[in-house]
């Protein structure tokens, strides 16, 4: 079975759209991303009908522009398994047969936030995970920007109690939940729409804390007491940030035990408190 999104329509709000405002849409309506002030409302199919409903019913709401573009242009050519690690990232349209032995499954339907796997930060954190669990005993981890949320199904496959899946944008929130049903881990992991600071100061018995994040948004974070746990992965870094993040991570009496990149270009990191180990 192909891909159920072939070409994406794309309608942008000038507000956000409240949730009980989508219960208009049909099965064609992928989601609702917000941005700042706005909304960008994502359809499979032409869904200006559904929308001139809505505008009826509020004058001042207004569709501001309409984008139409091919799926695989907005996410990428994620059409069959990809094999990281030990995992095997399976496409949810994806009929697949047979495993190989000693894989372990994820099912991911991605829809249009990030976190396919085909980007190399993505598959660095699915890495550094895999490295951390072989290394120690954690239990409870946090993932920063959860996007898609395949990093909270790799910690919660690998055995720890319980993750919590952060993310402000509430289409990543949807996206995820969605994905953690799809793996039977509704249970283990726990989505929240919240801001990663936010989340920090309300979890605080974490053991493993996962940022794939901006330079801009893990710089903030490092301010605050709450970011740093016993094990850090922190990804998203081109080469000079990452020099900057491993300096401060030193300074706070962080051993770097891994360093993945990517052409030089995409940095990821695995450090973990020297006290504690």
């Amino acid at each position: 079975m192909g891909s159920p999104y072939k070409l994406l329509h794309i309608y942008w709000i000038n507000r956000p759209l409240k949730k009980e405002e989508e219960e208009i849409f049909d099965d064609s309506f992928i989601g609702n991303w917000v941005e700042d002030d706005y909304s960008f409302l994502f359809f499979k199919e032409d869904a200006k009908e559904k929308l001139n409903l809505l505008l009826d019913s509020d004058n001042e709401l207004k569709i501001l522009d309409k984008y139409e573009i091919k799926y695989d242009q907005w996410q990428g050519k994620f059409y069959e398994p990809i094999k990281i690690s030990n995992f095997i990232i399976i496409p949810s349209w994806y009929r697949i047969c047979q495993l190989q032995e000693g894989l372990i499954p994820i099912i991911l339907d991605p829809g249009v936030v990030f976190g396919n796997c085909l980007h190399p930060t993505t598959r660095h954190c699915i890495s550094a995970i895999s490295d951390v669990m072989d290394r120690y005993r954690i239990k409870n981890v946090i993932d920063l920007g959860t996007g898609t949320g395949i990093l909270a199904i790799v910690a919660a496959k690998l055995g720890v109690e319980k993750v919590w899946a952060v993310d402000i944008n509430p289409l990543c929130i949807k996206t995820s939940k969605n994905n953690f049903k799809k793996n039977g881990l509704s249970d283990k992991i726990k989505a929240i729409h919240i801001s990663a600071q936010d989340a920090l100061k309300r979890y605080k018995d974490i053991d493993l804390v996962v940022a794939n994040l901006s330079y801009d948004i893990i710089v903030q974070l490092m301010e605050t007491a709450q970011f740093f746990k016993k094990v850090m992965i922190l990804s998203g870094m081109l080469r000079s940030q990452w020099s900057e993040i491993k300096y401060r991570l030193e300074r706070r009496g962080y051993k770097i035990l891994k360093e993945w990149d990517y052409e030089m270009t995409w940095f990821t990191s695995l450090a973990v408190k020297k006290e504690d180990f």
